[in-house]
C-alpha cells in the first residue's frame, strides 16, 4: 500500500522531513514503475504533511513532476591463452551425421532434466526489493519472489513469473543509478519493504560495468527515507562462490532446504561433468551466436570470452576462429571473420542462440570463402547446437556445462573409435 501522504496526522509522526538522493540526475516520469502515484502529488502530499516548504527527490530541484509514473523500463540485451598447436598437430576429425545426431539426442535429455523457473501463479511476493541478476536468478529457484526487483536482462518466462506475482519492476541498475533515482525509493515507499538486497559481483559485467548492481549502493545508504523506514540494505557476495551465495541466500530468506536441495543437485551435476573429462582427445573450435537480423546477427567467441573461460576452457577444447587484429573488447560479441575462421580449421563450429541464423550464415560465405567448405567442423557437418551461456545463469550453469561436456565427448570418443581409414 502506498502510504497516505496527505493525511498530515498519520503520515507526519513516520517520514522524515525530505528525501535525499544520492545523484545529479532528476527523476524522469516515463521507464519507471507501475503504480498510480504522481510524482507531483508525492511532494504536495509530502509538504502537507511536514509542513515543509520543499520535497527533494533528487539534488536537483527537478521533481519529475509531469505525468504519472509509467512501465516501458529496457534492459540490455545479453550478448552474449593457450598456445596454438604445433604444425601437423591439428585434428582433422570426419564425423558422420550420426555421431551429431548422436549428439543432439543427448542434449534432448539434458534439457528435459533442466530445472524451471516456474513458480504457481498465486505465489505471494517475499517481502524485499532484490537488485542484481544473479540474485534474482537463485531467489526464483528457491520459490523466493520479490516486490520489487532490479535486473539487466529478462525473458518472457520471468516476466510471467513475476508479474503474476505482482513484483514490480525498477529497471536496469544502470538505468535507476544514471536515469531514475528517485524510483527505488518510491518503490519503497509503495512496498514498505523491510530490506533491500543487493548483489556483489567482480567483475559483474565485463561488457557494460555500468550495470553493476553495487553502484546504486551509495544511492540507497545515503537516501534518509531508507533509515527512517528501518529498511535493512544486505549483500550477497558472488565472489566467494556461487554455491555459498546460494546458501547465503537460502539462510537469508528462511529457504535453507530449499538452498540445500540446489545444492546437491548442482555437486551431482558438477561431478556427472568431471566424469567425462578429460576428453578422448584435444579438439579445436569455433563459437557462432546466431541472433535476430542486422549486421551483427551472427557473432563469434573469442579466447578469453565469458563462453570460453566459462565452458570451453574448463571442457578442455581450444577457442579459435576469432579476429586478432581487434582491440580487446572483453566478452563483448564480435563481428565474424570468415577467413580467420578458415584458417583456423576449427574440429566443431558451436551454433549458440539461433542455430539456423548460423547455419545460413556459414553457407553464405562459403560462396565468398571456399576455403570453408575444406575445414574439418564443415566436411564432417559438426555444426553442433549447444545452449549459450549466460553468466546471469547461476542455477542453470551445471545443466550447460554439462551439455557442452556431453557432446564434445561424444565428438571425441567417436573420432577415437573411427577407422584409420575414414580420419
Amino acid at each position: 500500500m502506498i502510504p497516505n501522504l496527505a493525511s498530515s496526522s498519520a503520515s507526519a509522526g513516520r517520514l522524515p522531513d525530505k528525501i535525499v538522493v544520492a545523484s545529479t540526475k532528476p527523476c524522469r516520469p516515463q521507464n519507471v514503475i507501475p503504480h498510480p502515484l504522481h510524482c507531483k502529488e508525492l511532494a504536495v502530499g509530502w509538504r502537507v504533511a511536514k509542513n515543509t516548504s520543499l520535497l527533494f527527490l533528487s539534488s536537483i530541484w527537478g521533481l519529475c513532476w509531469r505525468g504519472r509514473l509509467t512501465p516501458g523500463w529496457s534492459c540490455k540485451k545479453h550478448r552474449s591463452a593457450r598456445s596454438q598447436p604445433a604444425p601437423g598437430e591439428v585434428l582433422t576429425l570426419h564425423i558422420r551425421q550420426e555421431i551429431v545426431m548422436r549428439v543432439l539426442a543427448v542434449l534432448a535429455a539434458l534439457a528435459a532434466a533442466t530445472p524451471s523457473s516456474a513458480i504457481e501463479a498465486d505465489t505471494q511476493p517475499t517481502p524485499g526489493i532484490l537488485i542484481g541478476d544473479r540474485l534474482l536468478n537463485v531467489a526464483t529457484h528457491l520459490r523466493i519472489v520479490p516486490q520489487a526487483y532490479s535486473i539487466r536482462q529478462t525473458d518472457s518466462a520471468l516476466d510471467t513469473l513475476l508479474e503474476s506475482a505482482g513484483s514490480l519492476p525498477l529497471g536496469t541498475p544502470a538505468h535507476l543509478v544514471d536515469e531514475n533515482p528517485c524510483a527505488i525509493l518510491v518503490a519503497l515507499l509503495e512496498t514498505e519493504a523491510p530490506r533491500i538486497v543487493v548483489e556483489s559481483s567482480d567483475p559483474f559485467d565485463v561488457t557494460d560495468p555500468a550495470q553493476d548492481p553495487q553502484r546504486l549502493m551509495p544511492l540507497i545508504t545515503q537516501a534518509d527515507l531508507v533509515e527512517h523506514m528501518g529498511t535493512a540494505i544486505e549483500t550477497v557476495d558472488f565472489t566467494i562462490g556461487a554455491d555459498l551465495a546460494i546458501f547465503q541466500i537460502g539462510e537469508m530468506f528462511g529457504r535453507s532446504a530449499e538452498a540445500a536441495a540446489l545444492l546437491d543437485e548442482r555437486e551431482a551435476r558438477i561431478a556427472s561433468v568431471e566424469a567425462l573429462l578429460p576428453l578422448a582427445r584435444s579438439m579445436r573450435a569455433t563459437v557462432l551466436h546466431g541472433a535476430d537480423g542486422g549486421d551483427m546477427a551472427v557473432t563469434v567467441e573469442r579466447p578469453g570470452g565469458p563462453t570460453d573461460l566459462a565452458l570451453l576452457d574448463r571442457i578442455g577444447v581450444e577457442t579459435v576462429g576469432a579476429p586478432t587484429a581487434v582491440p580487446d573488447a572483453g566478452g563483448a560479441p564480435m563481428r565474424v571473420d570468415w577467413h580467420a575462421i578458415a584458417a583456423a580449421e576449427p574440429d566443431v563450429i558451436v551454433a549458440t542462440g539461433d542455430a539456423d541464423q548460423v547455419r545460413a550464415a556459414l553457407r553464405r560465405a562459403t560462396a565468398s570463402v571456399p576455403a570453408l567448405s575444406g575445414i574439418p567442423a564443415v566436411a564432417a557437418d559438426a555444426i553442433l547446437p549447444l545452449p549459450a551461456y549466460s553468466d546471469m545463469d547461476v542455477v542453470g550453469y551445471p545443466y550447460t556445462l554439462e551439455a557442452w561436456t556431453r557432446a564434445f565427448s561424444e565428438i571425441a570418443m567417436a573420432a577415437v573409435s573411427a577407422p584409420a581409414a575414414s580420419r
